[in-house]
């Protein structure tokens, strides 16, 4: 014979699963949203800059770090993103029937943050170009002769910024244009802030 479970402890189980339940579903959505609001920045950062995605080493992961760029810049966005996705939440709990309406609206949610990533990252690109709140680079180059004058220039006064690496080159800007700098012509790097 199975031991009975009072119902008062039954209920209070139940509480507990529904609880983590809901906590597991939210946390799932959140995901979602923050690692393809992070995907959209850093696709339109580089298609800005001109760089294909696929030679860039991000890890998976770093999507959802990149969305913090995007919800820095609009704080109230993200305020407005838990407040709407825990009152559709809180409705789908309580009243069955509408999940179409809600998942309409949590639907609509994807092109409001690819919007706002899109503007972000336009704001970054901007910045970028202006040279606030970059990180500007010295190269110690294997063979001199084999880069423009402009490149050796800039080097030299510590002018370079440093837009991003692949497997294979870096990317700098240089007075308004973007240079890929291969890595095997560097002996060294170094960064100045």
């Amino acid at each position: 014979m199975k031991p009975q479970i009072p119902k008062f402890q039954q209920e209070k189980t139940n509480e507990f699963k529904s609880f983590f339940e809901i906590l597991r579903n939210s946390i799932f959505f959140i995901a979602i949203y923050l690692y393809y609001t992070g995907f959209v920045y850093v696709y339109d950062l580089y298609q800005k800059i001109g760089i294909s995605i696929n030679n860039v080493d991000i890890p998976i992961y770093s999507y959802i770090i990149y969305s913090y760029n995007v919800f820095l810049d609009n704080w109230w966005l993200l305020i407005i993103c838990i407040i709407l996705y825990f009152i559709l939440y809180i409705l789908i709990i309580k009243f069955i029937d509408i999940k179409k309406i809600i998942v309409g609206t949590l639907i609509v949610l994807f092109p409001l943050l690819t919007l706002f990533a899109n503007n972000t990252s336009e704001n970054k690109y901007s910045s970028l170009i202006k040279g606030t709140g970059s990180k500007f680079v010295k190269f110690q180059f294997r063979d001199e002769q084999i880069f423009s004058k402009k490149i050796i220039e800039a080097n030299d006064s510590n002018k370079l910024i440093m837009l991003t690496t692949t497997r294979d080159d870096y990317y700098v800007l240089c007075k308004m244009r973007i240079y890929i700098i291969p890595k095997i012509e560097i002996k060294y790097l170094s960064y100045k802030i």
